[in-house]
C-alpha cells in the first residue's frame, strides 16, 4: 500500500498502464506518462501533455501528483483521474500531418480515447485482492469474487431489458444510434466516431460522444440521458433521418445496399 492507494499495472492494448485507486474516495488515477508512452508519444510530447493538463482550468481539477512504485523505486508521478481521461485525450488534436506521418499513433490515440477509461475502471471493480497463501484464503477470495460478479450480472440483466426497450422506442421514432449510422454508411465504428470528432460534429463530454450545439439546434442529432448498470449517468446520442442525409452529403458517402433510412 502506498499512502492509502491500491496500485496496479493495468494491461491495455498490450501495454501496462500504471494506475492507482484511493482506498477512501475510490477515485481511480492513471499515470499520464504511461498513457503517452502507450499511445506512442515522444518524451517531449509527454512533457507537453503534462504541462497542458496542469494549466487547463478543467483538467487540472483531475490532476494529482502521486508517489507510486516503479522499476526505479518509488517516484512522484503525474496522474489524472480517469473521469477526466477522455476529456484530456480528446484535446489532443489529430492533425492531417499526424495522420500522414504517424498513422499508428493516431489509431492508438483513438483506441485510448474510446476504451481506456472503461478498461481502467474494470481493473478496480473487485478492489484489491492479496495473493492467497493457503487453501482457505483462496476459497474465501474465490467466493468473494463470485458473489460480486453474480451481483453485477444480476444488475446487468435487470438494466438490459430497459435499455433494449428504450432503444426500440427510439428507433420507432425514426432515429438511429451513431453505431447504426456507421454500419449504414459502410464505415467502421471507431473510424466513424473519429471522423465526427475531427469534423467538430461530436465532442467528448464526461466520457460520452455528444453533438455540438449547432447540430442539436439543426435537429441533426438528439441527446438522451441514460444510466448504465453501474449507476453512472451518460448521454446517448441519436442521429435523426435529417442528420443521416446531412452526414451522407458531408462525407460524400452513400447508404450500403439494404441499409435504408
Amino acid at each position: 500500500m502506498f499512502d492509502g492507494l491500491i496500485v496496479k499495472d493495468v494491461d491495455f492494448e498490450g501495454y501496462k498502464l500504471k494506475s492507482a485507486q484511493d482506498r477512501e474516495s475510490k477515485t481511480i488515477y492513471v499515470a499520464v506518462r504511461w498513457v503517452c508512452n502507450g499511445i506512442g508519444l515522444t518524451k517531449h510530447q509527454s512533457d507537453r501533455q503534462i504541462a497542458n493538463i496542469q494549466s487547463d482550468m478543467v483538467l487540472q481539477k483531475g490532476y494529482s501528483n502521486l508517489r507510486l512504485p516503479t522499476n526505479g523505486g518509488e517516484q512522484d508521478i503525474s496522474c489524472i483521474d480517469i473521469e477526466y481521461l477522455p476529456l484530456w485525450l480528446a484535446k489532443i488534436s489529430i492533425t492531417p500531418k499526424m495522420k500522414k506521418d504517424n498513422p499508428i499513433v493516431v489509431a492508438k490515440l483513438i483506441d485510448y480515447q474510446l476504451k481506456a477509461k472503461d478498461v481502467l475502471a474494470r481493473a478496480f471493480l473487485y478492489g484489491e485482492f492479496d495473493l492467497p497463501m493457503d487453501y482457505r484464503s483462496a476459497l474465501q477470495q474465490l467466493i468473494l469474487m463470485f458473489d460480486k460478479n453474480n451481483k453485477l450480472q444480476l444488475e446487468n440483466n435487470r438494466m438490459k431489458p430497459k435499455s433494449d426497450q428504450y432503444d426500440a422506442f427510439m428507433n420507432s421514432q425514426g432515429n438511429f444510434s451513431v453505431n447504426q449510422v456507421a454500419n449504414m454508411l459502410g464505415q467502421g465504428e471507431y473510424i466513424f466516431f473519429a471522423m465526427l470528432r475531427d469534423s467538430k460534429i461530436l465532442r467528448y463530454e464526461n466520457g460520452d460522444n455528444v453533438p455540438y450545439g449547432r447540430f442539436r439546434k439543426s435537429e441533426h442529432f438528439i441527446e438522451v440521458a441514460t444510466v448504465d448498470p453501474r449507476g453512472f449517468n451518460h448521454t446517448k446520442t441519436y442521429v435523426t433521418p435529417k442528420g443521416v442525409t446531412y452526414l451522407c452529403k458531408r462525407f460524400k458517402l452513400s447508404l450500403v445496399e439494404g441499409k435504408a433510412v
